[in-house]
């Protein structure tokens, strides 16, 4: 059963063909659908039915970021463009949060869910009860969707596709000074490689006791306030120079050497996954990176191609500092809109580094044409292509040299708060320790978030912890990176110490749309579909690669670490 909200009514279907009719009506042209995990929902609308062909599907990852659809001048969905459409969204390209979450936002709460949820109701009680459940679901996220467009208008912003395309219209209608040259492709594309993410690193594991979480208050928006490389001054040679990697700001493509006396090293290198190793390896770096990594012993070589600029600006610090004071005010009175200037502060960065090459998009066969087929690489599955772009599609506000030097400047400011303590894990904006370090409530500085009394720390994304908040109540922090379901309430601690001695997790999870289409008859259960319950038994592995352990993983002892060494 499904549930339609809308400002002056509410539509209940017990039926997905009634249900599709509905949405086939004059009412929903020119209509947003918001769902809480639309994949789910479109999916489960749409599955037996020819209309879901008739949809445009964008997909983010696993995710569906969009559906969209159009009327004919009978109201019915087709997939030929007119003036009329229909279109759902996530809510979780706001954010990715439950519709519990979003419900404690609006101060709406979520139901207590039906003991039989998932079987079909065995009384009218049950069908009333299951009734009120659902409704109240697409309420609180009729009503988080509403709240968000409402404030996004209010801060003088249009409320885009997801949060990070609204924060880039934010700060370009309300920041943006000038007109900023957007490069050759050819030279975005060689930006690309020097853009390096958040650090994830553990440094001590096995058995943990008497340490403290902490983290940095809005640790990108906080180093957005500093210069950036003016785009409208960017020069180019083939060869780099020290005189200009010290001189100016860029990227230049480098051998480095790490010395060996440094146990924690700075620059990262791309392999099969992102390390930051010692000895000697090749790469493209930030100028900023470089200077600084110079100054803890490291040998740098120029050996190629650089892009430097000969001008700096502060794009952003007066939005960081606006946005900020605004969001800092809002969570003194506890107003929810303390939400929406955080997500458009930490969301804008990561908009100029958007992608421009090898975007996928699924392509139902009827909507197909020889000129889809001829400009990109495709691959037929069941009734849908995958095609994958040849053609580079390049926005005008795609400026990578913004997103790379963010995350640069962000790593440094790690780094630096590394130095001053023994780091057991960090993990882009935060550290685990045993020291007591300066904490304020200041923009970029250290908050300790958690006291943590005892606990396990296996490898990046995978450690329990048991301590006390900042408000000293005790708490449970856990994380399994790729296991979803597996810690039963209030079993968490039971739970993690089995996949210690067991390395299995067994856990229950729905099939996704590119995970049905390439599904294949050998699979025991037959032929996948979308949402179909699957049963995972999953092997975990306790051992971390990105650092050098002296033995396997001991959950009584603990063990400390040196760095990969290249050459």
């Amino acid at each position: 059963m499904c549930s339609f909200v809308h400002d002056d009514k509410v539509k209940v279907f017990w039926d997905k063909q009634e249900a599709i009719d509905e949405l086939q009506s004059r009412s929903y042209r020119d209509s947003w659908l918001c769902a809480t995990n639309l994949m789910f929902d479109f999916f489960g609308l749409f599955k037996d039915s020819e209309e879901q062909k008739k949809f445009n599907i964008i997909l983010r990852g696993s995710s569906l970021l969009k559906a969209q659809s159009y009327m004919d001048n009978k109201s019915k969905l087709c997939h030929e463009k007119t003036k009329r459409k229909i279109e759902f969204l996530d809510t979780m390209n706001f954010l990715p949060a439950s519709v519990q979450k979003l419900g404690k936002i609006i101060n709406m709460p979520k139901l207590e869910c039906p003991e039989f949820i998932g079987e079909k109701p065995k009384s009218k009680s049950e069908r009333d009860q299951l009734e009120r459940y659902n409704v109240n679901d697409s309420l609180i996220s009729k009503k988080f969707i509403d709240f968000m467009k409402e404030s996004f208008n209010n801060a003088n912003c249009k409320m885009r596709i997801t949060i990070a395309s609204t924060a880039m219209d934010y700060w370009r209608r309300n920041y943006m000074k000038h007109y900023m040259v957007q490069p050759s492709i050819k030279a975005l594309l060689d930006h690309y490689p020097s853009y390096f993410g958040g650090r994830t690193e553990v440094f001590k594991r096995g058995s943990v006791h008497n340490l403290y979480y902490y983290d940095f208050n809005s640790l990108y928006p906080s180093v957005m306030t500093r210069q950036y490389p003016d785009p409208n001054s960017l020069k180019y040679n083939s060869k780099s120079r020290m005189s200009i990697i010290k001189s100016y700001e860029g990227i230049s493509e480098v051998e480095v050497e790490c010395p060996s006396k440094l146990n924690i090293p700075i620059l990262p290198f791309r392999g099969e996954k992102v390390l930051f190793p010692g000895g000697k390896f090749k790469g493209m770096y930030t100028h900023v990176e470089l200077r600084h990594a110079r100054s803890y012993g490291y040998k740098i070589r120029p050996i190629g191609k650089t892009y430097y600029y000969t001008k700096k600006i502060r794009p952003f610090d007066e939005f960081v500092i606006e946005v900020y004071k605004k969001r800092s005010q809002y969570k003194k009175e506890k107003n929810p809109l303390q939400l929406v200037y955080k997500l458009l502060m930490n969301s804008l960065y990561g908009k100029f580094g958007q992608k421009v090459t090898e975007r996928e998009n699924i392509v139902h066969e009827s909507k197909v044409t020889l000129d889809m087929l001829d400009n990109n690489e495709f691959k037929r599955i069941k009734d849908y292509f995958i095609l994958k772009t040849k053609k580079i599609r390049c926005p005008v506000f795609v400026l990578p040299i913004f997103s790379i030097y963010t995350t640069a400047y962000a790593r440094i400011k790690l780094y630096e708060a590394m130095r001053k303590c023994d780091p057991y894990y960090v993990d882009t904006d935060s550290i685990l320790t045993p020291d007591r370090l300066k904490t304020s409530d200041k923009l970029g500085s250290l908050k300790l978030e958690y006291g943590i009394t005892d606990g396990w720390l296996v490898k990046p994304k995978m450690y329990y912890f048991d301590g006390v908040d900042e408000n000293n109540k005790p708490v449970s922090m856990f994380k399994v990176k790729g296991v979803m379901k597996v810690f039963k309430q209030g079993h968490e601690r039971e739970n993690f110490s089995e996949l210690l001695n067991q390395e299995k997790a067994v856990f229950e999870r729905f099939v996704k749309f590119k995970e049905a289409l390439r599904s294949k008859e050998e699979y025991k259960v037959g032929r996948l579909v979308v949402n179909q319950r699957l049963l995972v038994k999953k092997n975990i592995s306790l051992e971390d690669n990105k650092r050098k352990w002296p033995s396997g993983f001991d959950c009584y002892d603990l063990q400390d670490s040196e760095p990969i060494i290249l050459s």
